[in-house]
């Protein structure tokens, strides 16, 4: 009977191991995740007024450009355009 009771009691004392060694790594996941956002946030640039501005124009004459294209490629784009 004490047997069964010690080894019922180990079991499930190894249950609550596993589960909070999962734990400890799911919060370590979560704080890398959050520090990896931040650093993408960081290294993404955000798409100036310009840059939509000249999307638009493209846009609206039927042009296609690369969407990563910045705005002295888009530029270049509606000049040759327009010289045509």
């Amino acid at each position: 009977m004490l047997a069964r009771l010690y080894l019922e009691n180990s079991g499930a004392a190894a249950a609550a191991e596993r589960e909070a060694a999962k734990d400890r790594k799911i919060a370590e996941m979560q704080e890398r995740m959050e520090a990896m956002e931040a650093m993408l946030q960081g290294t993404t640039k955000p798409v100036d007024d310009e840059v939509i501005a000249l999307r638009a124009e493209l846009d609206a004459k039927g042009i296609s450009y690369h969407h990563k294209a910045g705005a002295a490629k888009l530029r270049e784009l509606l000049d040759n355009q327009e010289a045509a």
